[in-house]
């Protein structure tokens, strides 16, 4: 399958190379990918949804696929620029692993407007605590490694799993306001840690998703290569910035994510 309008439109297959178009998509969403700490769904499923007309599941499995690819580079970066708490890591990914198992069978049986409508809520509350976070100048500090608080990673992991692969978002827009919120992250060491966990979890779901059809690998690797290059530039500039300004941003990512969400969910 190629993510052709025309196809979707009058069931004809385009003679123009969908190649340059893929590069070019993969390669902004993997600025945005690095810059905010995500996997790029967020911006990758509305585009092939709403522009491309691609159906809503098949974008979401194909989006994992770009996801993981992304996140690779963006979470090298990251760690070379030591914003990766690798303490949190396991924890993070054997939740999310649960989790994508988990929404990859409900995933079928769940109506998507539904997903939609709460992750949108989710967001939308989530980017607001991040703008009053951003307000708070004092430090904050990751806190020490004991029971509870490697249960909330697992906590976390669980709910980042979930999101990823029912609605191929790579799960960065929850957990990152998550670890910032409730784990004294920063902005950096946030985003950077949710790369490194996104990356089995995006890769579990696009495989859990092949089974039913919905994945398309093709796409989804040659977008991904390009997103990887991408994911570095924005990486780069994310390791730069001030925290209170990546929080900003990204609580606008959110807003926008949670508003095209709610206008897929009410059509």
């Amino acid at each position: 399958m190629q993510f052709r309008p025309a196809e979707v439109a009058t069931g004809m297959t385009s003679q123009t190379p969908s190649i340059p178009r893929d590069l070019g998509i993969g390669f902004l969403v993997g600025i945005f990918s690095g810059l905010f700490g995500l996997g790029g769904g967020v911006i990758l499923v509305p585009l092939l949804v709403l522009l491309f007309r691609v159906e809503q599941r098949r974008a979401q499995a194909t989006s994992l696929v770009v996801v993981a690819i992304a996140a690779v580079s963006g979470a090298v970066s990251y760690s070379v620029g030591a914003s990766v708490v690798w303490e949190a890591v396991p924890f993070l990914i054997g939740g999310g692993l649960v989790g994508v198992w988990i929404g990859s069978i409900l995933v079928l049986k769940i109506a998507v407007r539904w997903l939609q409508i709460a992750l949108a809520i989710v967001m939308v509350v989530a980017a607001v605590r991040l703008v009053f976070e951003s307000l708070d100048e004092s430090s904050s500090d990751v806190p020490d490694l004991g029971v509870w608080v490697a249960l909330g990673y697992l906590t976390a992991g669980l709910v980042m799993g979930l999101f990823s692969s029912m609605l191929g978002v790579g799960g960065g827009v929850v957990v990152v306001p998550m670890l910032v919120t409730f784990f004294g992250f920063s902005q950096q060491l946030a985003q950077g840690t949710s790369l490194v966990v996104i990356v089995p979890l995006a890769l579990l779901g696009a495989w859990r998703l092949t089974k039913s059809g919905f994945t398309q690998w093709g796409e989804g690797v040659r977008m991904g290569l390009a997103a990887a290059v991408g994911a570095v530039g924005g990486a780069a500039i994310a390791l730069a910035i001030a925290s209170q300004v990546l929080q900003v941003g990204f609580a606008a990512v959110l807003v926008f994510a949670a508003i095209q969400l709610v206008r897929k969910a009410l059509r």
